[in-house]
């Protein structure tokens, strides 16, 4: 070869490159003109000049770690491989919702970006169906989320189930004003969460006067007191038990005193009781007394009035035993009943005395008062107040925390009956929806109103039945781990589908996508060739006519070759063709 160069522009259309070809003093410029992915070259060489077909086609282009083109072609027929590498992993793509619509065909465009994609729905409307109703039914709190419709596809009746969270912020509860009036009535002058409930009472007529009379006076072998008359004249009938001989039990009234809440206490001892009353008192009337009279010893037991039915005097004659142990009176349990009573569920020497007293008419109005409440280990309730102005203090233990519930949509079939089943458990939750398709009518719409946190579970409509607006109250659970989400597979199929090979808290979702129908042949084009310190292909046309532009960079000038003792074949004389194409610019 001589000692020359070919400088040789490369024309795809308007634009031309000069690219070296060969190393010498001498350069001659010859044109290079793309059709079809062909380069055709006219070269000189030496003194001779010939015109020589140079074809570039494009061969493979393939993913590396460092850029690369080689010609695996042969002179003349130039097969270019392209290696391009590979940049850094990019951030995590994102996946939102942002509009659903409707509209005449089914449509999803993303108006965010390839990275955070916001995804807007367009769905289509189907015929109007007949006329539906929904209906909430009964919600309750349970430990797996369901909701199931004991109505009918056309009147659904939707009954709901949701799990409790974790106790939430105590609610309170003071009482605020007590009245009296006609009719009974509970009114709250506070917030759902911190109750001031005013009542009103009803005041009840004044009874009549009671009495109280002595009837008959026995001897046996268990103390009693019967009543045989009414519970508001009452006569006493008493049995008395005789105790074995030995020094006589004592029986002393105390202190005869009016309270809210009838008591008797012994501040003697067990055979000398001092009995200390306390009575509730009725409504305004003509007042009983008993006042005890004369207490005797004698040989048969009695008990005689000396006074009146309204202001009795009883006095007692007690038989006196045989000398032997003492006998014990013990007081037992004092309750409100309609009936005056005292029963002896002890022995005739060791007596435990039940009284039933009845009841008086209201008297002033008891209080009750929220204190303070606290968390603690152990249920408990004190009163810090007094028996008629009572102040509870609460302490209420507070459950383990749960693990975060997940829930997935399972399946959306069509069926004659609406339902909501569960697949999964209470805190993986896999709901799957079967949804009635109507007879063409008026549409019934359900719109979602307030969701809003409560200690309790509830959803209230507060639409109508053909236009249901429904508000949720949802008891707050501990707050779960984040969930994250990531794009796994992308492939191509017949029917387009999305899979979670990932957890419901750890999302890996694998996409098949359907193939569209062929599309127009795509064509490439060679645009421009450029030198640079980076090698590049860039795209100035469109996806389906694509321009191409590579930067390719230049290697380092390599030595001079070994001159050829061979002496070649002397060629045909060349031509000269002076068209735009095919144009030589010699120079020395």
């Amino acid at each position: 070869m001589l000692d020359q160069s070919v400088t040789a522009p490369l024309i795809s259309g308007d634009n031309r490159v000069s690219a070296p070809l060969a190393a010498g003093e001498e350069v001659v410029s010859a044109p290079l003109e793309l059709r079809q992915n062909v380069v055709s070259a006219p070269v000189t060489l030496g003194n001779n000049r010939m015109t020589a077909s140079a074809v570039v086609s494009i061969g493979n282009v393939s993913s590396g770690d460092t850029a690369a083109v080689v010609d695996r072609g042969v002179p003349g027929a130039a097969v270019l491989d392209f290696t391009i590498p590979k940049g850094g992993d990019g951030e995590a793509a994102l996946i939102s919702i942002g509009t659903v619509t409707s509209g005449h065909g089914a449509a999803v465009s993303n108006s965010g970006t390839p990275s955070n994609a916001v995804l807007n729905f367009t769905l289509p409307k189907g015929d109007a169906g007949a006329s539906c109703t929904v209906s909430v039914g009964s919600v309750n709190s349970g430990t797996v989320v369901s909701v199931t419709n004991s109505g009918t596809a056309s009147a659904a009746v939707l009954n709901f189930t949701l799990p409790k969270g974790d106790a939430g912020t105590s609610a309170t509860v003071s009482v605020g004003t007590v009245t009296g009036g006609p009719s009974a009535l509970v009114t709250n002058s506070g917030t759902s969460s911190a109750a001031v409930l005013n009542f009103t009472l009803p005041k009840g007529a004044s009874g009549s006067a009671a009495t109280v009379s002595v009837g008959s006076v026995v001897s046996g072998s268990i103390a009693s007191v019967v009543n045989s008359g009414t519970s508001i004249a009452a006569i006493l009938n008493f049995t008395l038990p005789k105790g074995n001989s030995g020094t006589s039990a004592t029986v002393t009234v105390g202190t005869v005193t009016s309270g809210t809440t009838a008591a008797v206490t012994n501040t003697g001892t067990a055979s000398a009781a001092v009995l200390n009353f306390t009575l509730p008192k009725g409504d305004a009337g003509s007042s009983a007394t008993v006042t005890l009279g004369t207490v005797t010893s004698g040989p048969t037991a009695a008990v005689t009035n000396t006074g009146t039915a309204s202001a009795a005097v009883l006095n007692f004659t007690l038989p006196k035993g045989n000398v032997g142990a003492s006998a014990t009176v013990t007081l037992g349990t004092v309750t409100s009943g309609t009936t005056a009573a005292v029963t002896n569920t002890g022995t005739a020497s060791a007596a435990v005395l039940n009284f039933t007293l009845p009841k008086g008419d209201a008297g002033s109005s008891a209080t009750v008062t929220l204190g303070t409440v606290t968390s603690g280990t152990t249920a408990a309730v004190t009163n810090t107040g007094t028996a008629s102005a009572a102040v509870l203090n609460f302490t209420l233990p507070k459950g383990d925390a749960g693990s975060s519930a997940t829930v997935t949509l399972g399946t959306v079939t069509s069926g004659t009956t609406a339902a909501v089943t569960n697949t999964g458990t209470a805190s993986a939750a896999v709901l799957n929806f079967t949804l009635p398709k109507g007879d063409a009518g008026s549409s019934a719409t359900v719109t979602l109103g307030t969701v809003t946190s409560g200690a309790i579970a509830a959803v209230t409509n507060t639409g109508t039945a053909s236009a249901a607006v429904l508000n949720f109250t949802l008891p707050k659970g501990d707050a779960g781990s984040s969930a994250t989400v990531t794009v796994g597979t992308v492939a191509s199929g017949v029917t387009a589908s999305v899979t979670n090979t990932g957890t419901a808290s750890a999302a890996v979702l694998n996409f098949t996508l359907p193939k569209g129908d062929a599309g127009s042949s795509a064509t490439v084009t060679l645009g421009t060739v450029t030198s640079g310190t980076t090698a590049a292909v860039t795209n100035i046309g469109t996806e389906s006519e694509a321009i191409l532009n590579f930067v390719l960079p230049k290697g380092e000038k390599g030595d001079i070759g070994p001159q050829s003792i061979i002496q070649g074949p002397v060629g045909p004389a060349g031509s000269i063709d002076l068209t735009s194409h095919n144009l030589f610019i010699l120079g020395l």
